[in-house]
């Protein structure tokens, strides 16, 4: 009973493999959709049925943040910049940087200014809100370029949200540590 976490892992890998290989292509949807259901009905059962929900599977939910950084975070990142073309990377440079950088401090501004109107009962001073709206700047596209790819649409697009994906966490953590370092300082905490 103590290695059932280690076998819903196994078994969790083994669903999106095979969903991979066969339940898309006999359904014709593409697999991340598939995936997203088949989360959405064992999230369901799970929560409607509690006798399923064994403790090793709650040890999941515990699980520390910096494991999944530091395990998962490496090989997405290396995979998405070994399989980037280069040459159309080199010839979009100046776009996947705009959108990198600028693109992602104007969202953060915007995201965080919109938290401290829309948000006004929690009474969150600026650097709060404008941590937060770094946080939620940073998107992750992972799903939607394997969509792309799946699809068939153009490379260079694929290359292009790819690309930006790999150089925007680096700006919402900059960002990010910019206004914790403001609210540090501040002296206020919310």
């Amino acid at each position: 009973m103590e290695h059932f976490g280690l076998l819903c892992f196994v078994l969790i890998l083994t669903a999106g493999v095979l969903t991979r290989q066969y339940l898309a292509r006999l359904t014709g949807l593409p697999f991340t959709v598939i995936m997203l259901a088949i989360g959405l009905i064992v999230g369901h059962v799970v929560t409607v049925h509690p006798s399923l929900d064994a403790p090793t599977i709650r040890a999941w939910y515990n699980t520390d943040p910096h494991v999944l950084l530091y395990a998962f975070l490496p090989i997405l990142i290396f995979e998405s910049a070994f399989s980037t073309d280069t040459h159309i990377f080199s010839q979009m440079k100046w776009q996947i940087l705009t959108l990198a950088a600028p693109g992602v401090l104007v969202s953060s501004v915007l995201t965080g200014v919109f938290v401290k109107y829309g948000f006004q009962h929690y009474d969150w001073h600026w650097p709060t809100c404008l941590m937060l709206g770094a946080i939620l700047s940073a998107t992750d596209p992972v799903a939607v370029v394997a969509l792309l790819k799946e699809l068939g649409v153009s490379e260079r697009l694929g290359t292009l949200i790819e690309g930006e994906s790999l150089l925007n966490d680096g700006t919402a953590i900059v960002v990010f540590d910019v206004f914790k370092h403001a609210l540090e300082h501040s002296r206020v905490y919310y």
